[in-house]
Formats: C-alpha cells, sequence, structure tokens
C-alpha cells in the first residue's frame, strides 16, 4: 500500500487557495458588481415647458430605471440647470449674443422611490403583490419655475437626474426659451412648442440660435 505523503508547506496552499475561491465567490454573490454610474438613473420623461408673463414653467416625470435598465433602487431628485444668452433681436431681426456659464437653479427632492419601497414592505406583511404597489401620482410628477428671467433674453434648461449622493443620470433633451412672456417661443429638443400667443413675424430660433450643449 503506497502512503501519499504532502508537506504542511502544501497543505498551506490548498487551504489558502480554498479560502481565497470562497471569499471570490461571496463577493460576487453579495457584493455589488456595477460601479455608481451604472445604477444612475435614466432621463427623465414627459419634459414640458410653458411661459406666463413673468416666469417659465418646467414639467417631467420621474424616471423609472437605472443605466443598466433595471427598476431603480435609489433617487435622491434632480438638478436644474440654465445657461444663459443675452439676446437683443433687431429690427432685422438678429439675434446678438453673449454667452454665460451654465448655473445651478435648484435641487429637487424626490421621495417617491422611499414611498415605493414602505408601500411593498406593508404589501408583503399584508400577503398581497408586491411589485403591483403604486404611488400616489403626484410623487412622480414634478414642476419648476423659474421666476428670474428677462424679456428678450434666451435660456437653456437641463434637468438632471441623480442618487446615491452625488451620482448625475442622463439627460436626452434640453429646454430653450426665447423669453417673451406669453409669446415665448420655446424649443424641446428639435420640436417647437406652439406659443399662447403666436408672435406674427418671421423669426425661429432655428441652427443659428441654437446652444451647444454645455459640460455640466
Amino acid at each position: 500500500m503506497t502512503v501519499l505523503k504532502i508537506s504542511s508547506q502544501t497543505l498551506c496552499r490548498c487551504f489558502a487557495i480554498c479560502v481565497l475561491c470562497l471569499w471570490a465567490q461571496a463577493c460576487g454573490r453579495y457584493g455589488n458588481p456595477f460601479p455608481p454610474e451604472a445604477l444612475a438613473p435614466q432621463a427623465v420623461g414627459n419634459l414640458s415647458a410653458k411661459a406666463s408673463e413673468t416666469s417659465i414653467i418646467l414639467a417631467w416625470t420621474a424616471p423609472r430605471n437605472d443605466l443598466r435598465g433595471r427598476e431603480l433602487s435609489t433617487l435622491d431628485g434632480y438638478k436644474i440647470y440654465r445657461q444663459q444668452l443675452s439676446a437683443e433681436v433687431t429690427a432685422e431681426a438678429v439675434p446678438t449674443r453673449k454667452r454665460l456659464e451654465p448655473e445651478l437653479l435648484a435641487i429637487i427632492p424626490d421621495t417617491h422611490i422611499a414611498v415605493r419601497d414602505e408601500l411593498r414592505v406593508r404589501a408583503r406583511e399584508e400577503g398581497k403583490l408586491a411589485r403591483r404597489v403604486r404611488v400616489d401620482p403626484e410623487l412622480v410628477n414634478f414642476e419648476y419655475s423659474d421666476q428670474d428671467v428677462l424679456v428678450g433674453s434666451l435660456y437653456k434648461y437641463t434637468i438632471v437626474p441623480f442618487n446615491q449622493g452625488r451620482v448625475e443620470g442622463l439627460t436626452r433633451e434640453a429646454v430653450e426659451v426665447l423669453f417673451r412672456g406669453r409669446q415665448s417661443r420655446i424649443l424641446i429638443g428639435a420640436k417647437e412648442i406652439e406659443a399662447d400667443n403666436p408672435i406674427m413675424e418671421d423669426f425661429s430660433l432655428g441652427e443659428d440660435f441654437s446652444i451647444p450643449n454645455a459640460s455640466i
């Protein structure tokens, strides 16, 4: 009968390898293999804008998924940025422009994810299907009014969702507004929104009057 002799040094090496393998499996099972950016929110939905005599009003709905396409697990709120071009339209309808740096106007909190999770816990305790839980629509619909606007100025707005304290999500469309009260001209992406009282003149924002994308 042959007896296989294994040195203590070999046993120690085998033990170390086993420990490393178990640790790697545990990290893959319980750890978070995704970078924070992958869990960031997708862009807001149903972006719209309108103008009153004294303000520009933005409206949107909360995103549902993260950048992986999975349901959001956290959502802190929205950062609203504005970039201004001071515009004076001459008799020939030629705008003169002065670019200003983007500024952070406001941070709007979003609590609907936390409320949703609480409702799901309650539903499970009551023996109901948690996935059927829906939050109040008021918690997923948002509106912001910018009242610090000047007639004749062109503004570009971007709404950036964020979570995990500081990780910003996607922004697919920007809102451009040539402010003239209720006769303002509004562009969302490439689509122009008709004003309440359209002005009777041949003037369009067009390519020559658009704002290049700003790095925010």
